[in-house]
């Protein structure tokens, strides 16, 4: 058999061993995409030593802060929390401001309620049982236990605003609620957050 190509022939063939070649390489960036964003907060950075050998070196992105008055310190500790316990950060954000303008020493009329996430002390014993808490008055055992609080809500009923009414009323106060002006407000929050 006597093969004789053409120009067109050639072209062709270069042109689909490009494309292919073309494709491999989108195929890895894609790849490198996916397990920089599996780190979380980490990128992937490939660098080359003298020898040509790869390294891969773990670098911190920097994080983005909101503009809030809550120190940067807290909102790593929040951001942390609500990675923790799966919950959106706007929102609980949204209930520090509802519940205490972000005031660590907000104490509510009664007394009952502590802390930048104004915890009721009827959840003390078992916040203390699954999580170690001993003290509502320390700024990351309140935040802690004010996330751990409205994360069961939200796995439990499966909806914010059901979620923050109970957070607000307490279960049986809110037992046919949907929604209120207080869930709306830090829904409105939240929002208001993510468009900054």
């Amino acid at each position: 058999m006597d093969f004789k190509f053409c120009k067109c022939d050639i072209f062709l063939i270069i042109s689909v061993i490009f494309l292919g070649v073309l494709s491999i390489c989108v195929l890895l960036f894609k790849v490198d995409t996916f397990e920089a964003r599996a780190m979380g907060t980490q990128e992937i950075v490939e660098n080359t030593t003298k020898q040509d050998k790869p390294q891969v070196l773990v670098v911190e992105k920097e994080q983005t802060y909101y503009n809030i008055p809550l120190e940067e310190q807290y909102q790593d500790f929040v951001f942390e929390m609500c990675e923790k316990y799966s919950v959106p950060v706007d929102i609980v954000l949204g209930i520090m401001w509802q519940e205490s303008k972000y005031d660590f020493m907000a104490l509510s009329s009664d007394r009952s309620c502590v802390g930048i996430m104004q915890i009721n002390r009827i959840h003390y014993d078992e916040l203390n049982k699954q999580l170690g808490i001993t003290d509502l008055t320390n700024p990351q055992q309140n935040i802690e236990s004010g996330v751990y609080i409205f994360s069961n809500l939200v796995h439990k009923y499966g909806d914010y605003h059901k979620a923050l009414v109970c957070y607000n009323c307490g279960e049986n106060g809110a037992k046919d609620k949907l929604t209120s002006g207080y869930s709306n407000s830090v829904m409105n929050y939240a929002l208001n957050l993510r468009e900054c």
